[in-house]
């Protein structure tokens, strides 16, 4: 009889405990929200069933092992919302510093004209920018289909790459990025020190513009 250590038995306890480590492709959030954590007073269902909130409050998974996976979303913004996806989240209290976002924004907003390029739609906020721009006008459904594994961040939005493997292990520094521009202030945690693994978050209505999601998928990689 072969004897499995005490160690290997608890990750196989664990893996088949976890809900949301199947292959398959299933709802982030479930279908009435049961796998996520939020306030019920800011995040719900609209008329047409898309998934919006009516104030700056970030709706999370549950659970807090996520990683090596693909997220597939559809995302509709308001003009000038700015909104995100947030991963690999450790603290969801003080999330900015915590967790990469992958920023959402309507780009052709007078009110973001002058920002950088690293904070536009796709960027990986204050870090580095999308190498195209395919999204499409406010009140326009876009899909991203986000990958994250391990410290490699791809996403492609309306099938158009616009972040290739972007490697959060060169983010080294909390004030300067490789490319010698300077990170927001409130980042104040080089990326290349996260976890990759944590909560997924989706960021509600900052800035005063609604943002609505819908086909909010996931699957383990």
């Amino acid at each position: 009889m072969k004897v499995v250590g005490l160690t290997a038995i608890a990750m196989v306890a664990a893996f088949a405990g976890c809900t949301c480590c199947s292959p398959k492709g299933e709802s982030l959030l479930g279908e009435k929200l049961e796998k996520a954590d939020y306030d019920p007073k800011v995040w719900y269902f609209d008329a047409e069933g898309n998934l919006t909130a009516n104030s700056d409050q970030a709706i999370w998974t549950k659970c807090d092992c996520w990683e090596n996976f693909e997220l597939d979303l559809e995302y509709n913004l308001d003009p000038a919302a700015n909104s995100g996806i947030l991963l690999y989240c450790v603290d969801t209290v003080n999330w900015i510093p915590n967790a990469v976002e992958v920023q959402l924004l309507d780009d052709a907003a007078e009110k973001w004209a002058k920002d950088p390029a690293y904070m536009k739609n796709g960027s990986l906020y204050g870090h580095l920018a999308p190498i195209a721009a395919p999204q499409k006008p406010a009140r326009q459904w876009n899909r991203a289909v986000l990958t994250a594994q391990g410290k490699f961040i791809s996403l492609a939005i309306n099938g158009v790459v616009v972040l290739d493997k972007a490697d959060l292990s060169k983010m080294t520094d909390a004030k300067k990025n490789p490319d010698g521009t300077a990170i927001p202030p409130w980042l104040s945690r080089p990326w290349a020190d996260l976890p990759t693994k944590g909560r997924i978050g989706l960021q509600g209505k900052h800035a005063g513009a609604t943002v609505r999601f819908r086909n909010v998928k996931v699957r383990k990689l």
